[in-house]
């Protein structure tokens, strides 16, 4: 699926066809990845919805980023969400 993509339940976001043992390697960090940003993007998308378009809008979330990738993923996620600008 192409980034920027609406995404709606039961929609798969990414597919991997490997053997078992090999799929589950990097199961674990894929999930983390995506779930962790669209987790992000979501809530910026809900908050600048509940806010408005003239609201300006910060992010703080990599205070609370589980690593320093983390961080950039929650900054780069909240700002595709919508919000207008980032701590990071």
């Amino acid at each position: 699926m192409p980034e920027g993509t609406a995404v709606f339940a039961h929609q798969p976001l990414l597919r991997i066809e490997a053997p078992l043992w090999q799929a589950q390697l990097v199961e674990t960090y894929l999930l983390n990845t995506l779930n962790y940003q669209s987790l992000i993007a979501t809530k910026a998308v809900r908050i600048r919805y509940v806010a408005g378009k003239n609201a300006l809008l910060l992010e703080f979330w990599t205070r609370r980023a589980f690593s320093p990738q983390g961080s950039v993923w929650a900054s780069r996620a909240a700002l595709a969400g919508g919000l207008d600008a980032t701590m990071c």
